[in-house]
């Protein structure tokens, strides 16, 4: 879920590349990588690190300074469901 940023240990991630230019992103908190179901619409969600497709991240610099996740496995993006900017948004 979205909140705001408050620097605690549950919002840092660790960004380890991949051969291919991807990226795992895992959880400093409990070590748990981001992951994708594989529908077009689908939420993303914390597993157990493995490796597979699901859990690969393409990451985009933008022009704005942020950047963009794209699902290595499904192509869709990351983003907060309905543009929201509240607390607790699902992503």
């Amino acid at each position: 879920v979205q909140w705001y940023c408050h620097k605690g240990k549950t919002q840092r991630w660790q960004f380890n590349p991949r051969p291919d230019g991807t990226f795992q992103i895992r959880s400093d908190y409990n070590k748990r990588c981001l992951q994708v179901g594989g529908s077009a619409v689908s939420s993303a969600s914390l597993s157990s690190c493995n490796g597979a497709r699901n859990q690969l991240w393409k990451v985009t610099r933008q022009a704005s300074g942020g950047y963009s996740l794209q699902s290595a496995d499904t192509g869709n993006y990351l983003m907060v469901r309905f543009k929201s900017h509240d607390n607790g948004a699902k992503i």
